[in-house]
């Protein structure tokens, strides 16, 4: 599975893993098909993060490295970018 696919483990709240499910339901029937051939899904796109580990991940990037993720409040994405 690519990574952030998992909801992580012991997470309390049922409504984040309700709209995690939701999300990856949405994301299979309607996108996946659109960003990777084959099931490989490209380098940019790293699903369930939160906005602190996208920051983390990109803060010692060069200026104009970006990465897509699912949103952590409704279904769909967010592009963050350094």
């Amino acid at each position: 599975s690519p990574p952030g696919w998992s909801p992580p483990e012991g997470d309390p709240q049922p409504e984040l893993v309700a709209l995690r499910a939701r999300t990856r339901l949405w994301f299979e029937q309607t996108q996946a098909m659109r960003l990777g051939a084959e099931g490989e899904l490209p380098a940019w796109f790293h699903g369930f993060i939160s906005r602190r580990e996208t920051e983390q991940l990109l803060q010692d990037q060069p200026l104009g490295c970006f990465l897509v993720r699912f949103s952590e409040s409704t279904v769909g994405f967010v592009l963050s970018y350094r």
